[in-house]
């Protein structure tokens, strides 16, 4: 094997600050992986190094040759693990564990036994007496698995193992006269023989519940499998703690080791991580220079690196494998690689090509580079402007055709700036680190024309009702439209809003905007601005709307009767309230504000929600009369308050509702009248029919019957008269009557009563049927 001192200081400086960074990352508990204090490269180790032979090349010949090394490292071992003592002070207690130690015994860190390297030693010289370690867990374990390495030098004199739970034994085994052996509620048991200065690598397991107990894996083999060991005491509430002792018989010394402790809990554990090992990190480095990255290594690897005389050129190159061990020791062999052959030529950049060479807006621009190499081309680069501040950047040219040595490169600028001349050359670089440079070039697309705002429309142009107001704009480009924005003082102050591409295209289309919340009694001032890709803006002229908003509604004024046959006191009161304005009306409530003594209505208060200009609504109540009177006349009040939503105000005023009629022994004549509410302009058209006649032994009929109509004609401008309805029905049932004669007919009925009427109109339907 042959290794050589890297003397350079160069070298040493590179690799000292590479390995920094790597061993500050390095996961596994040894002391190797602290940062070193030394950059020293040392030509000696126990490592062993396959020796690559020197190479002499050509720089005409782009074949690799590789460079191979294997490396060999036969321990001592910094095996993984929780505890693997790697950090420890050798003589010093291990670090964490409590250690008891009597007259002539100690518990120490050793730095190696028998491939094993950062070792606890529990020592002991004492035919009484005892050395210990143990270790407390941060978390009750009900199940779990501990993992370790144990040897002893001799097997004869005994050597305790205790998993506890709160200082109680619950797992105990031993290795005593040349046996592992364990111990539950009825004795000790013999496991297996085991022989003196051997590694054992023995992994626990246990668990708790129904199938409480434990079970041993010894190198390999399982011993109470399906946890068959019974516990030397009943659990508690986990396992807590882990010990190991010793107990000897003899005054003579004797030792028991332990290393790479693991637990089932610990962060990164798997099964039987501790077998694992991490010899140490290594990489390739090229004149001074690294060109792997580091990689871990362990027992034995083999690394290759390709060369070729092409990609080193002329010269003598150093290829080195720099390498360290888990002490932190660092090592280095190298190979020089000589390369023969003329003196290299640098690229030549036959020609470049843009097209189109006039671009237009949105055309992809392409650059296309010719470049030849006597050797071979390596990279090719385009330094251009086109970034967003301004500044050079280069970007990578792809091979588009042909070869490394005789190529077609490209790259598209496909989303360059615009009113921005763009500069670009191109850089090529061949394998031997030569490189060639173009002359600089340079397009640009260019906007000199504003975008036009054809028209802008108003729906509706003219507000009579408060609704919403669609501005739609026609903008045509000769680019593109980056934005349309609406500018207007609808919410008090000046302000700027998005408008959105309704139809069309970026180039000609129709872009909308909707004033759907805006205040009334105020003048709404607006214009449309329009800006391109380019930055080029345009604006419109100001537009103007308002609306000044009409409150008003209508209930129409009606006068409608009812006859009803039997003793039903109950009487619809029904009316139309029509909102006539151009405001919405909120929260409408129609409220009965009182009522004649003993009468009563089916509910007192109607609420609607909202209605809008040009709706109506019809409101009904129902009444019931007292049972007392006969002949009753009544202004009924209906309070109606309102919300007008424009102005966030509340409006109310008085519906009048007359009420009047006759309650005989079988029936009740209902007149009902209503009033135009305030607002409301509109005049009643009444309907003149004449009052039924009762029988002449009824004598308080005609009298109640002759106040009421002395009451309702001291309240309307005309006589109102009852004639009931199956009379009215029987003059619209005969054929061949004109409105006039019906009329005549019904004037002629008012003279009569009842029967006489019946009898008039069988006359009349008699003789038009001869």
């Amino acid at each position: 094997m042959r290794k050589r001192i890297i003397c350079g200081i160069f070298l040493l400086i590179i690799i000292g600050l590479n390995m920094i960074s790597l061993l500050i990352n390095i996961n596994i508990k040894s002391s190797s992986c602290a940062p070193i204090d030394s950059y020293e490269i040392l030509d000696f180790s126990g490592i062993n190094v396959t020796q690559p032979s020197d190479l002499v090349l050509s720089v005409g010949n782009s074949t690799n040759s590789t460079i191979s090394w294997t490396l060999t490292d036969e321990g001592p071992f910094d095996y993984l693990g929780e505890d693997s003592f790697t950090a420890d002070t050798v003589g010093a207690e291990p670090s964490g564990w409590d250690v008891i130690s009597d007259l002539n015994t100690e518990t120490t860190i050793i730095s190696e036994i028998d491939g094993h390297r950062m070792v606890a030693n529990l020592s002991d010289g004492n035919f009484s007496g005892l050395t210990s370690m143990k270790d407390h867990f941060s978390n009750n374990q009900t199940t779990g698995t501990i993992e370790f390495y144990w040897q002893a030098s001799t097997v004869i004199e005994p050597s305790d193992f205790i998993v506890s739970d709160d200082d109680n034994w619950i797992i105990y085994f031993a290795s005593w006269s040349g046996e592992f052996i364990y111990w539950d509620g009825n004795g000790s048991h013999t496991i297996c023989s085991i022989t003196n200065d051997q590694w054992y690598h023995l992994r626990l397991n246990w668990t708790s519940g129904n199938f409480s107990g434990w079970e041993i894996t010894i190198d390999g083999l399982t011993y109470g499998a399906g946890y068959a060991y019974g516990f030397f005491n009943p659990i508690i509430d986990g396992m807590d703690a882990l010990e190991f002792s010793t107990s000897g018989n003899s005054s003579s010394y004797y030792n028991v080791y332990i290393d790479a402790v693991d637990y089932s809990w610990a962060s990164g554990y798997y099964l039987n991580r501790n077998m694992d090992f991490i010899s140490g990190s290594y990489a390739v480095f090229k004149n001074n220079t690294q060109q792997t990255n580091w990689q871990q290594w362990s027992n034995q690897t083999q690394v290759d690196y390709n060369v070729s005389g092409a990609s080193l050129g002329v010269g003598i190159h150093n290829i080195s494998l720099v390498f360290n061990d888990t002490t932190g020791q660092w090592y280095h062999d190298d190979v020089n690689v000589t390369v023969t052959g003329p003196a290299i030529e640098i690229p030549n950049i036959v020609s470049v090509v843009q097209d189109p060479s006039s671009p237009t807006y949105k055309d992809n621009v392409r650059i296309t580079a010719h470049i030849t190499d006597s050797i071979q081309i390596q990279s090719v680069y385009i330094e251009t402007n086109d970034t967003v501040i301004g500044n050079l950047e280069n970007r990578s040219m792809t091979l588009f055709s042909g070869t490394l040595q005789d190529g077609i490169w490209n790259y598209t600028f496909d989303n360059y700036s615009i009113n921005k001349v763009i500069l670009y050359r191109i850089f090529a670089l061949n394998t031997q680190g030569k490189t060639n440079v173009s002359a600089q070039f340079s397009f640009g697309v260019f906007d000199t024309i504003d975008p036009t705002i054809v028209s802008v429309i108003q729906n509706p142009a003219n507000l009579t009702r408060v609704e919403p107001v669609n501005v739609t704009t026609y903008i045509t480009d000769n680019f593109e439209i980056l934005m349309i924005q609406i500018e207007s003082d609808y919410m008090g102050t000046w302000a700027n809003y998005s408008m959105d591409l309704l139809s069309g295209s970026l180039q000609d289309g129709i872009w909308n905007f909707t004033f759907d919340a805006y205040p009334v009694n105020t003048t709404i001032n607006y214009r449309i601005f329009a800006t391109d890709v380019s930055g080029r803006t345009a604006a419109s002229g100001f537009y103007t709307f308002s609306i000044f908003p009409i409150i008003s509604w209508k209930v129409s004024p009606d006068l409608y009767f009812e006859i009803e046959i039997g003793q039903d006191r109950e009487c619809p009161i029904t009316f139309n309230f029509d909102n006539t304005g151009t405001t919405i009306l909120l929260d409408l409530n129609f409220t009965i504000t009182s009522l004649p003594a003993n009468w009563s209505a089916d509910q007192y208060s109607q609420v609607f929600t909202r209605l809008d200009p040009g709706e109506n609504i019809e409101i009904t109540f129902v009444i019931t009369v007292s049972e007392e009177i006969e002949v009753f006349y009544h202004l009924i009040p209906i309070n109606f308050s309102v919300t007008i939503y424009e102005l966030g105000e509340k409006r109310s005023e008085i519906i009048n509702v007359a009420v009047a009629g006759v309650k005989g022994p079988n029936f009740v004549i209902w007149i009902i009248v209503i009033f135009g509410s305030v607002t409301a302009i509109a005049t009643t058209s009444f309907l003149y029919t004449r009052k039924r006649r009762r029988s002449s032994g009824d004598k308080k009929t005609p009298k109640a019957l002759g106040s009421l109509k002395n009451q309702f004609l001291l309240d309307f401008p005309e006589g109102l008269m009852v004639v009931p309805t199956s009379l009215r029905n029987k003059i619209n049932q005969i054929e061949g009557l004109t409105e006039a004669e019906k009329e005549f007919i019904l004037q002629e009925l008012m003279q009569l009563d009842e029967k006489e009427a019946e009898l008039l109109i069988d006359g009349f339907k008699s003789s038009l049927n001869d």
